[in-house]
């Protein structure tokens, strides 16, 4: 799953995109570049040339000054969407986290199976189905797997390693968020659409938090477990196999980003159909790679890719975009999310540009 700490490569945030033009990166070392960088100054690196310098500076400034100016201060209540952009991008995550989740439940749906034994060398895995619920709204309804499906896709899993050479790049660096490949799709850049990145990660967080639920309630086991033929080539995450993590994401992903070139008004027809393909099978694609790589089976992006489209439209629905959804949902409790809403309307402000 995209993102995860258990597959080698640092959480979903990783693809900062309001931070990512800063242009602070420099080269490697104690170069004077690295020591007077934005970064020293924030303190993510420790220079105590700057800090002296500093030091000195700010008190030479105070010399001729007799009395500090102070700004006035008075009582007042400031909209959510006025003091959005005058918050940090990370403490803007936190805002749309708390934001977003508030409400959601993931429900186990009929008969529990009776209890595992600790019989070793017997995997375990849960066959009570299972919903995403806002309220009395059903998000997502998911079946449950089944020990015959997995066995009978377990062929397919060891003959899809004949495709890892040729997809070797793809899914190393698909283990880490999938960011640039949209970015290559949509022609997106860091400090013209900083809102388009900044919605992406915060759509990564979201996807995984929720994959997770499911992931936790089915505990299935993944190829690997099963069979000792499968060999993955990057290492297992630590979590379940039913459903896939990056094939949740990145179908939630390409629906949203597609919702909202269409609210844009940039796009013909045309190119509205041709963007939708490209979107979807980039989606698949990467998902499939998973399953070259020894990671997951075909069911678990099945279900990945029909529960990231429902969360899709959950987060279209919430940011006032329902005309866009996938498909027609008929959830009266959702109701618009004011600080989600406003990262929505700048990234698609930003996608309006030439």
């Amino acid at each position: 799953m995209s993102g995860s700490g258990d597959s080698g490569s640092s959480g979903s945030s990783g693809s900062s995109g309001s931070s990512g033009s800063s242009g602070s990166s420099g080269s490697s070392g104690s170069s004077i570049h690295d020591l007077t960088s934005p970064p020293a100054y924030a303190g993510e690196i420790s220079s105590p040339l700057l800090y002296d310098a500093m030091a000195r500076t700010s008190g030479a400034l105070m010399e001729n000054q007799d009395s500090a100016a102070i700004r006035p201060l008075e009582p007042g209540r400031v909209k959510d969407v006025k003091l959005m952009p005058t918050w940090d991008y990370e403490v803007r995550h936190l805002l749309y986290l708390f934001e977003f989740f508030a409400g959601l439940e993931l429900k186990s749906d009929g008969p529990e199976p009776p209890e595992a034994d600790d019989t070793p060398g017997k995997l375990h895995f849960k066959t009570a189905a299972a919903s995403l619920r806002c309220g009395n709204d059903v998000i997502h309804a998911m079946p449950a797997p089944t020990a015959a499906g997995f066995e009978s896709e377990l062929r397919l899993v060891i003959a899809k390693r004949s495709d890892r050479r040729d997809r070797m790049s793809e899914i190393l660096t698909q283990v880490a968020v999938q960011t640039p490949f949209y970015a290559m799709c949509l022609n997106l850049n860091p400090g013209r659409h900083r809102h388009v990145y900044e919605l992406m990660s915060t759509l990564f967080r979201l996807g995984k938090t929720i994959v997770m639920q499911f992931k936790h309630h089915f505990h299935a086991p993944r190829p690997a477990e099963i069979s000792t033929r499968v060999f993955p080539i990057v290492q297992t995450p630590g979590h379940g196999s039913y459903p896939a993590g990056h094939a949740t994401e990145c179908h939630m992903m390409s629906a949203v980003l597609l919702g909202l070139c269409k609210a844009s008004g940039r796009y013909d027809p045309a190119g509205l159909t041709e963007l939708k393909e490209q979107l979807f099978d980039m989606a698949a694609r990467i998902s499939d790679n998973r399953v070259s790589a020894g990671l997951h089976f075909p069911i678990d992006n099945v279900r990945g890719a029909d529960l990231g489209r429902s969360i899709a439209d959950l987060i279209l629905h919430r940011a006032g975009l329902e005309d866009y959804a996938t498909e027609s949902r008929n959830w009266p409790g959702v109701k618009i999310l004011p600080k989600l809403k406003w990262l929505v309307d700048q990234a698609v402000a930003e996608l309006r540009l030439p």
